[in-house]
Order: structure tokens, then C-alpha cells, then sequence
């Protein structure tokens, strides 16, 4: 289970889009952020101690994709 670290920022959405959702893939190694407006999902590992570490983003998908979550890519 995920719990929020309090005063921390990791990351901002991109200009111009909108975390839609999220998920963790199911060996919780991974936590994924849908970044609608922008096409990309956001891509973090999660640490040991609950902590993400931002790994990047695949920017593969259409800029208006996702409307139905991150669960349909």
C-alpha cells in the first residue's frame, strides 16, 4: 500500500496536461501516471520505503487519449 510523504514533490504534470489516473503494475514495482492533454504516461518506481523515483515517460499515445483510464492502454 501506497502512502503519501508529507512536504514532498516528486513531480509536475507536463504543461498542458492532466493526471487522468493512476495505477501500479501488479508487481507494485511500478506506479504509472496517464498525463491526458500531453500523451504520455509517466513512469515511477516505487522504493523499498514507499518513496517514487521518477524514471521517465513513454509519450506513444494520441494527446486526447485516455478518457476511459489508463486501464485501456
Amino acid at each position: 500500500m501506497l502512502t503519501p510523504i508529507a512536504a514532498t514533490v516528486l513531480a509536475i504534470n507536463p504543461t498542458g496536461s492532466t493526471n487522468l489516473d493512476i495505477t501500479i503494475s501488479e508487481d507494485s514495482k511500478f506506479l504509472y501516471s496517464l498525463n491526458t492533454g500531453k500523451g504520455s504516461i509517466g513512469i515511477f518506481a516505487i522504493q523499498e520505503d514507499g518513496t517514487l523515483l521518477n524514471v521517465g515517460e513513454a509519450d506513444a499515445i494520441k494527446a486526447n487519449a485516455g478518457f476511459n483510464g489508463i486501464a485501456a492502454f
